[in-house]
């Protein structure tokens, strides 16, 4: 099938899908191992590719070793063969063969007899007209231990340390030896967050009309925040693992992060999109299920910049980004189903990542401040060599915090302890220029009754036209965002009057 068939690379991908059977997939692999005796012992779940668990001898008498074997989908195999040396599975191997040197375990690929370090073979294919296809075939080491998706309960230490590990694969990414190879990594792939706007394509497969708005107003915040104002230009650039997932993380038996497989949607992007994906993954993860989304995102994220530092800019989009790859992952996972519905593994993620892009994008103005706030704690790392997530083992909004009342103070409260008696004063910042009167604080105390303690904010929100609601409800919802809490805003309203008495209406400028 030719790629100017009309369709897409992705629905491309579902067709050339391979299927080879157990039979196939041994009879390929003695041709390249002769002697070896392989054997599969089962097919592994995979999203596009064929992966399967191979048992070979080792050729020196000593007994029998496990690897991995991939049959890649249609849509790689034709561009290796077509352009070898410069395909994405020609930069999958300079990947792995970097990394593997550089003290990275991962799925480092197995020369062949004859020093291939893949062959092309004839498989079936989910499309029963493009079958049989040339289709590629890797025999890769086997990365011993336990993914994190096989945890049933997991210690937010644990997020921490594959944030960390994923900081120090974009150091040795960053040394990555010139190649032909490289050139593919600039390639297009639909699940690269920087093409987010293009899951437009796909949300008429997303059947229920309040979750396909809600993917469709995270691409207008996309389109608007980040593509419009240009901000996307400013981003850093280097390549990306691009699936840090709970699935391709490896742990040993001490619960320590240990390797790292799947490397089939890296590209070369923006390189805040690496931890965005981790953190919108860890949202699934065990430790976040009971209640601590928010909290395994955000331990992600501390490990991640303790090693490779965040700028200013990339930390303020990060919970854009996060829920930008929670939509990818639900859209393009009801597309993929529609096309496979007996392919189970493509609903492994949907419902939490509904539920977690609910949580990040669709709770209104006050926890989406709340979350950024968190964010912005996660990358503040006082002592890297002592790094802890304390502070950020924290229940969910929705969860009631049965010490909320006796806790540390925090950027929102204040604990008063009086006559024995422990009180929590949410504190309301007031957001205005420096200047207000000074007993303004004072006045409200008193107004309402001691019940909340108040704190000047010295900023300024933009000067916006409307009626009394639409500014009142704007200029709310921007300082609540800035402050990441509850909030009073101060200003002057100007109401222009012309014309004989023809208003203009109301002119919201700040004092």
């Amino acid at each position: 099938m030719e790629k100017d068939s009309g369709l897409s690379e992705e629905e491309l991908r579902k067709l050339l899908h391979p299927v080879p059977s157990h039979q196939q997939v041994e009879n390929a692999l003695d041709k390249s191992f002769p002697g070896k005796k392989p054997k599969v012992i089962k097919e592994l779940e995979s999203y596009d590719d064929a992966n399967f668990l191979v048992e070979m001898e080792d050729g020196s008498g000593g007994g029998k070793n496990l690897f991995l074997a991939k049959v890649h989908n249609g849509v790689e195999s034709a561009s290796f063969i077509t352009t070898k040396g410069r395909s994405v599975i020609d930069f999958q191997n300079l990947l792995f063969l970097h990394l593997s040197k550089s003290g990275i375990n991962t799925s480092m690929p197995i020369r062949t007899a004859s020093g291939e370090l893949q062959t092309i073979n004839e498989f079936p294919v989910k499309s029963a007209q493009n079958s049989p296809c040339k289709l590629v075939l890797r025999l890769m080491k086997w990365v011993h231990g336990q993914t994190l998706a096989s945890a049933r309960i997991m210690p937010i230490e644990l997020l921490m340390d594959a944030g960390q590990f994923l900081g120090r694969i974009h150091i040795v990414f960053d040394g990555i030896p010139d190649s032909p190879a490289l050139e593919a990594a600039n390639r297009y792939h639909a699940w690269d967050g920087k093409n987010t706007t293009d899951l437009e394509g796909y949300v008429s497969c997303i059947h229920n009309p309040k979750r396909r708005a809600l993917v469709q107003s995270v691409l207008a915040a996309f389109q608007r925040e980040l593509i419009d104002t240009g901000t996307h230009e400013t981003f850093r650039k280097g390549v990306l693992q691009a699936d840090f997932n709970d699935a391709n993380i490896i742990m040993d038996d001490k619960w320590n992060v240990c390797g790292i497989i799947d490397f089939g949607d890296s590209v070369r992007s923006w390189r805040i999109l690496d931890i965005s994906v981790g953190m919108a993954y860890a949202m699934l993860s065990a430790y976040a299920k009971p209640g601590k989304a928010i909290s395994a995102a955000a331990a992600m994220l501390r490990g991640y910049h303790a090693v490779s530092p965040l700028d200013e800019l990339e930390q303020s989009h990060l919970r854009l980004l996060v829920a930008c790859r929670l939509a990818c992952s639900v859209t393009l996972g009801a597309y993929s189903y529609q096309q496979n519905p007996e392919n189970k593994y493509l609903l492994f993620h949907a419902e939490p990542a509904w539920n977690a892009l609910d949580l990040i994008w669709n709770q209104g103005s006050a926890v989406q401040g709340a979350i950024d706030h968190v964010f912005r704690t996660a990358c503040q790392v006082p002592n890297k060599q002592e790094l802890s997530c304390s502070d950020l083992d924290i229940p969910d909004p929705h969860i009631v915090d049965l010490l909320a009342s006796v806790r540390p103070d925090c950027a929102f409260s204040r604990t008063l302890v009086k006559d024995n008696e422990v009180t929590k004063l949410p504190i309301i910042s007031i957001v205005g220029e420096n200047g207000k009167p000074k007993d303004l604080t004072k006045k409200l105390v008193e107004a309402t009754q001691g019940s909340f303690e108040f704190s000047l904010v010295g900023t300024s929100i933009l000067n916006i036209e409307g009626n009394l609601q639409e500014v009142a409800g704007w200029r709310g919802e921007e300082a609540a965002n800035l402050v990441g809490g509850p909030v009073i805003t101060l200003g002057s309203l100007l109401l222009f009057h012309v014309l004989n008495g023809l208003s203009l209406g109301p002119f919201y400028r700040c004092l």
